[in-house]
């Protein structure tokens, strides 16, 4: 039997079983209710200074700063979604809006377990956040994005502040570390000065070596000078010797500059100027490296304090929370339709398994019937001679004839 000749054969049968299904799921799609979904989008603060390049580091770095950042953002998004699943995060939801009620269930777990399934939370990579929930009240659910977002928003404010107060306090620690340091270097400074007698080393220098070189220069006209007395005097006139008096004088003075004595009070011998200068510009540079790293940490510990006692939001709507005006569930003509299709089909596959099986055992009768009866034969020792029928019943055949 052919599978047309089947499915004409029972055609009626198929259809009433279609029909049923169909009538069956369209029943059950009304039953079912409704669910919908409310959703939302915001972004950290920050991220739209990063995507327009402002004054970030990794702008500077073309395609490969670009994937970095973006990278980084997520990454930094995937903590915002870890606060969504969080206990912390079911617990005050269940708690604002009895979520134990809403969901039937006894426990906490069980409302988290719930409330995951019903949170969708989408991280992008330019930095933005989608969160919706599913709920069987549209309003419900636009209500719990609002929340979650306000959550979301306190959860980081009181995050930043807790940072804040953190950093604020290792500030305040290192500034007063860097003025102690300060106070050492001062300290060094004046002992360092004292011991060399340094007061204003660049006042002193210039005086010295303007000085010296005042001096040398009366050196060199007093030796034009004596040259040009030589020619007309002998060594032992008054003159002669009262220049050579003051030549000695002016060697004496220039060798108390360069390698000190009783008449250099007003700064240091010069052979000792290099490494004095050099000794005393080091402290100067570790004193200045001081203040600009208390200037820096002065201005961070600042913006530490404005964040410790700002409250203001961290996050930015970009798409506000809405009520849906469309069913996410059930998809009532995606119901009706598979159901009919899997009524129609499962009905074929009824019929063609009947038809198998009655034939299959229709075939297992006959053939069991004829064995009992060729053993039966067997047994009583009635064959004929065509080898199957009974003697006495040929011989009654052939009488009758």
């Amino acid at each position: 039997m052919t599978f047309l000749s089947i499915l004409l054969r029972y055609k009626k049968t198929v259809v009433l079983v279609t029909m049923a299904g169909c009538v069956i799921s369209v029943a059950a799609s009304l039953v079912l209710s409704p669910k919908y979904i409310s959703t939302a989008a915001f972004m950290p603060a920050g991220v739209e200074n990063e995507l327009t390049g402002g004054g970030g580091f990794f702008s500077n770095l073309g395609a490969l700063g670009e994937t970095y950042s973006a990278f980084v953002r997520v990454r930094r998004n995937f903590i915002i979604d870890y606060i969504v699943r969080s206990r912390l995060m079911s617990t005050l939801m269940s708690e604002k809006f009895d979520l134990m009620t809403v969901y039937g269930v006894r426990s906490e777990e069980e409302v988290r377990e719930k409330l995951m399934r019903a949170t969708i939370v989408i991280v992008r990579d330019e930095g933005v956040l989608e969160i919706g929930v599913e709920s069987e009240n549209p309003v419900m659910a636009r209500d719990m994005v609002d929340a979650y977002i306000g959550y979301i928003d306190s959860i980081l404010v009181s995050m930043s502040v807790a940072s804040a107060g953190s950093t604020r306090k290792y500030l305040e620690d290192e500034v007063a570390r860097r003025r102690g340091k300060i106070a050492v270097i001062d300290s060094s400074i004046q002992d360092f000065s004292d011991r060399h007698g340094i007061f204003a080393i660049q006042q002193q220098a210039r005086a010295a070596f303007l000085v010296m070189a005042g001096i040398s220069a009366r050196e060199n006209l007093l030796e034009i000078e004596r040259n040009i007395l030589e020619r007309s005097m002998k060594d032992n006139f008054p003159e002669m010797k009262m220049l050579d008096l003051e030549l000695e004088k002016i060697e004496e003075q220039l060798k108390n500059m360069m390698e000190g004595g009783e008449a250099s009070v007003l700064f240091p011998p010069l052979k000792e100027f290099p490494e004095i200068a050099s000794g005393y510009m080091s402290l100067v540079s570790d004193r200045m490296i001081q203040e600009f790293a208390l200037a820096f940490i002065m201005l961070k510990l600042e913006d530490a304090r404005v964040s410790e006692s700002s409250d203001a939001s961290v996050i930015r709507i970009i798409d506000p929370p809405y009520i849906p005006g469309v069913r996410s569930w059930p998809k009532r003509k995606q119901i009706v339709i598979v159901f009919t299709l899997a009524s129609f089909f499962w009905a074929l596959f009824s019929i063609l398994l009947y038809e198998q099986i009655k034939a299959g055992l229709f075939r297992g009768w006959k053939e069991g019937m004829s064995k009992e009866k060729g053993e039966e034969n067997k047994r009583t020792g009635h064959f004929s001679s065509d080898g199957g029928l009974p003697a006495g019943d040929g011989r009654e055949k052939r009488l009758e004839d």
